[in-house]
């Protein structure tokens, strides 16, 4: 099963009301499983594929067993420049990729691997990998990060001094996890140099659920991160009630500034947060009712949108949607000042 990989681009002369051409399509793969999680637009106008592989044949040059780590760098039009497949014997697979200030690209993923190229502080069934890749594809270096427990990063940025924020959740207290765990899965956060070397580890939570799936460092040297949690226990206070949106402001070791709920008394999750111009931040993700902090309801699940200042104090709040599901996915301040929404309509 080969990836395809369509292009939609509309050009001048075409109204935003007509049906964009397709300027070009690829298929990627060989004669087994491929599948692509994620693709950037690089600076020179091509474009990084990253996903994972399960046969060594076609446009693939290695297997190890199962499913690999693929990632494939194309030019303006598709024609492929480099192609690297990672992987051990177990699933290993690719979910998210930047482009870094050397114009190399920093690859985010999961493995269950611990052989092949995995033999890197394996520490559970599912570790967090990162791979650093120079502009032609060479790997500068590889990491893994984990705990006895299961370990999920979601949110990474490249840092002004050159390393990397990361952050999502774990179920461990060991490893490279050094705080002690205080529920299901709590919020995790991993400062790295930019040799992908720990500078230091962070966990926050209750007794129950939490997960970032956002973070970006701020114009104070720290971090703001949101995601959920499910607790209103330990470093979590003022839960509406189920699920709420959870956003924690960090300073530049990690310790924590303030933290804020935010939602109803039903399930609320953010997907993006977003620095903004007057040191704000926009947040994007869903509700399901309409009370508490949430003004508004449309259908069974709407898009959510709100604006908070820098100590977290909501300043305006949008819901958008239909009677279906709908998700804010992400988020961003344009140069006009106004913001654009990306969302996912069911």
């Amino acid at each position: 099963m080969r990836i395809v990989i369509p292009f939609l681009v509309f050009f001048a002369s075409y109204c935003l009301q007509a049906q964009p051409p397709i300027q070009w399509q690829k298929a990627y793969g060989g004669t087994g499983f491929e599948q692509a999680s994620k693709i950037i637009q690089t600076t020179d106008g091509g474009y990084l594929i990253c996903g994972g592989s399960g046969t060594a044949d076609g446009d693939i040059t290695v297997n190890q067993v199962l499913v690999d780590f693929w990632a494939i760098r194309t030019d303006a039009s598709g024609t492929i420049l480099w192609q690297r497949s990672v992987g051990g014997s177990g699933v290993d697979f690719g979910i998210a990729a930047r482009q870094t200030s050397d114009n190399g690209f920093l690859i985010l993923g999961f493995s269950y691997s611990s052989d092949g190229d995995m033999q890197i502080d394996a520490h559970a069934q599912v570790d967090v990998f990162l791979f650093k890749l120079t502009e032609s594809g060479n790997i500068s270096w590889q990491k893994t990060f984990g705990s006895s427990g299961d370990d999920f990063i979601y949110g990474f940025e490249q840092t002004i001094d050159g390393g990397y924020i990361l952050a999502g959740d774990t179920g461990g207290a060991d490893g490279n996890v050094n705080s002690p765990n205080k529920g299901s899965q709590d919020c995790w956060f991993l400062k790295l140099d930019a040799t992908g070397e720990i500078l230091w580890s962070k966990t926050y939570g209750g007794f129950d659920f939490e997960r970032v799936y956002s973070v970006k460092p701020t114009v104070d040297g720290g971090y703001i991160a949101a995601g959920y949690t499910r607790s209103n226990d330990g470093d979590v206070s003022g839960n509406h009630g189920g699920t709420d949106i959870w956003v924690l402001k960090l300073d530049t070791l990690g310790e924590l500034q303030w933290k804020t709920c935010y939602g109803s008394t039903d399930n609320d999750i953010a997907f993006d947060i977003q620095t903004t111009t007057d040191s704000g931040y926009l947040v994007t993700g869903f509700h399901d009712m309409a009370n508490g902090d949430v003004s508004d309801s449309l259908g069974a699940r709407d898009c959510w949108l709100f604006k908070i200042d820098a100590s977290g104090t909501i300043l305006w709040q949008k819901t958008l949607g239909g009677t279906g599901i709908d998700e804010g996915k992400q988020i961003r301040q344009t140069a006009d000042g106004g913001y654009l929404s990306c969302p996912d309509i069911g």
